[in-house]
């Protein structure tokens, strides 16, 4: 289905970059690539929770839909999220595994209604 398109620009991620950042991605996987897609996911999921910046981390597939999955992650900040995009999984799984099996992909900042009581409040009083 030709190339995935550029990723959109950091500007939409810095309204304001001392806040959490939650954010949604949804991935359309190309026929014959759900368990490639899925296996190398687990993979980044379990070292991207063991980042300081990231509060949480969760892939799902959707049943009715084959081949689409959602990510859900919440990082601390946008400072969190750049290191997160720099490290090592990130480069491996995410951009060398899992974007080529892909025929889409689409990112959304999510902006959660008060409170916001998924993520521990003490964490993110943490530096």
């Amino acid at each position: 289905m030709g190339s995935l398109p550029a990723a959109r620009g950091k500007a939409h991620l810095m309204a304001n970059p001392a806040e959490p950042l939650f954010l949604l991605a949804t991935y359309q996987v190309r026929p014959g690539q759900q368990e490639a897609v899925e296996a190398a996911l687990a993979t980044l999921r379990d070292h991207t929770r063991q980042e300081p910046g990231n509060l949480y981390y969760q892939v799902h597939r959707v049943p009715d839909h084959p081949g689409r999955i959602h990510l859900y992650k919440i990082y601390r900040n946008a400072a969190a999220l750049e290191a997160h995009r720099a490290t090592e999984h990130f480069q491996r799984y995410l951009l060398g595994d899992v974007l080529p099996r892909l025929e889409s992909r689409q990112g959304e900042r999510l902006q959660p209604l008060p409170p916001t009581d998924l993520v521990n409040a003490a964490a993110l009083s943490q530096s």
